[in-house]
């Protein structure tokens, strides 16, 4: 009953639910991402970013969900904290990571509004979000939060239109942008929420978009 009232205020207020994720379909949400090409893609993209990483650095995962980074940040000795609104997928993460979950820090709540100081991270990582699950009022919130905790870089995850293809509608303020934006609108997105793009490390392609890895630093 009362996470049913959460999410329903979380409609009200924000125009979104936060994180999809809870209940049933967050026990079975790495299960099935797991069948999906564009999920080891991911997986591989953000390992071989970290590789470049010095070890022992602190990392921000917003949303965290299953913790499906984790052992890669634990290789290279990072201190890990994770957000994700969803308590029931934190509580997946518990039982897929084992001993691994205990070292993390993990905090149900809104990324929009993060618990955490200014410049508190080295790096943050926002994978699966930012393009489908909240909409474009609550993108450009949470892109300067991002930029306020991390204190030099972030990996971010975004859907970059084909130039070849006509410019969609400017995304809703309470839809997703999801293949809305071409490189250009992207940049600027970005570089208002204080960010300057470093590398741009194409993931997957689709019809209308790449899956795109983008390296920022913090201007």
């Amino acid at each position: 009953m009362f996470k049913s009232l959460k999410r329903s205020f979380q409609r009200l207020f924000w125009g979104y639910s936060g994180d999809k994720y809870y209940g049933r379909l967050a026990r079975k949400y790495q299960k099935k991402r797991e069948k999906k090409k564009w999920w080891h893609e991911e997986n591989r993209v953000v390992h071989n970013f970290l590789q470049t990483l010095p070890d022992g650095i602190s990392i921000l995962d917003v949303p965290f969900g299953t913790g499906r980074f984790v052992p890669y940040y634990l290789e290279k000795d990072m201190k890990v904290y994770g957000l994700d609104s969803s308590p029931e997928m934190l509580g997946a993460a518990r039982e897929i990571l084992g001993e691994d979950f205990k070292k993390c820090e993990t905090v149900a709540g809104d990324a929009a509004q993060l618990p955490f100081e200014d410049n508190f991270f080295d790096l943050v990582v926002c994978f699966r979000f930012l393009q489908s699950i909240i909409p474009y009022r609550v993108v450009k919130t949470v892109l300067k939060e991002l930029h306020r905790v991390t204190r030099s870089q972030a990996l971010l995850e975004l859907k970059v239109r084909h130039e070849s293809l006509k410019d969609a509608r400017h995304p809703k303020e309470n839809k997703s942008i999801r293949d809305t934006l071409k490189l250009r609108d992207i940049k600027m997105l970005l570089g208002k929420s204080g960010f300057e793009i470093a590398e741009i490390i194409p993931i997957s392609q689709r019809k209308t978009h790449v899956l795109t890895a983008f390296v920022c630093r913090k201007k």
